[in-house]
This record gives C-alpha cells, structure tokens and sequence, in this order.
C-alpha cells in the first residue's frame, strides 16, 4: 500500500469521524437547552473539530494547484478561530459570566 492511499485514507477516516462529533455535539447542546455557554462551547468545539477535518482533506486535493496549501492553511486558520472562540466560551463559564 502506497504512503500517499495510507495518507487519504487515515484523513477521510477522520473527516468521517469528524462528521460524527459535530452531530454529537449538536445532540448534546440540545440536550443542553440549545442555550447557555456550555452549549455554545459544545458547539464551537464540535465545529472546530471539523474544519480541521476539512483543512486536512483539502491539504490533500489541494496540494497540486498554485496557492492550494495556502487555501488550506487559511481553513486551518478558521478553525484555530473556532476553537479560541470555545476556549473563550469555557473561561466566561468558570468565571460565572
């Protein structure tokens, strides 16, 4: 098995995971109430989870077009975003905000 099919593989099999944490924590957060900031954390984490998921598949497509990482690495950016906002989100809660 090449080292490039192992590499497709494994982000697609982490892409599909992904999938399933943003469902679950769309189903924990309404379980939550749908409100409040643990399930706004609940929320931007799962989302995090997944434009990471993303950034990686698209690293993989990507690579061979002028400006393709680039692209990608901006949706890694994004993500970074996502998850600062749910680190922000849990220290407002710890701190009773």
């Amino acid at each position: 098995m090449s080292e490039e099919l192992v590499v497709l593989v494994s982000f697609w099999a982490a892409f599909v995971i992904d999938i399933f944490i943003i469902f679950y924590a769309f189903k924990l957060s309404k379980r939550m109430g749908g409100a409040g900031l643990l399930s706004k954390t609940t929320i931007y984490l799962g989302l995090s989870g997944l434009v990471f998921g993303i950034h990686h598949i698209l690293e993989v497509y990507l690579e061979e077009i002028p400006a393709g990482l680039e692209i990608a690495e901006s949706i890694e950016g994004i993500a970074a975003i996502l998850l600062g906002i749910a680190v922000y989100q849990f220290y407002k809660l710890v701190k009773g905000e």
